[in-house]
């Protein structure tokens, strides 16, 4: 999925239960989940801008998962992360002005 605008109430870009997913070049704004990813494995989340939502990117039980050079910013959870399985690598994002960031492992 790429060089979308997206506003949406609920998750601006979901994706469950998937293997090998790219998401890039988005800018997704206003929603509960900016980018949702669960129970998934083998995605690729670059370079997308990421504001003005609850969640910025919410990851539930996923493997193999890279965040790269995203801008995310402004919302109340800049990155939620919920038991990660394996291989997970959030390098050379902008992480600015979110109110927290949220590491649940369980």
């Amino acid at each position: 999925m790429k060089k979308n605008n997206i506003t949406a109430k609920d998750s601006g870009i979901s994706v469950s239960k998937s293997s090998n997913v790219t998401i890039n070049n988005n800018n997704i704004t206003k929603s509960d989940e900016g980018i949702s990813l669960k129970d998934s494995n083998n995605i690729y989340v670059e370079n997308n801008k990421i504001d003005n939502n609850n969640e910025g990117v919410s990851l539930d039980s996923t493997n193999n998962v890279d965040i790269k050079s995203n801008n995310i910013t402004n919302n109340k959870n800049g990155i939620s992360l919920k038991k990660i399985l394996k291989k997970t690598n959030i390098i050379n994002n902008k992480i600015n002005n979110n109110k927290k960031i949220r590491y649940i492992l369980l």
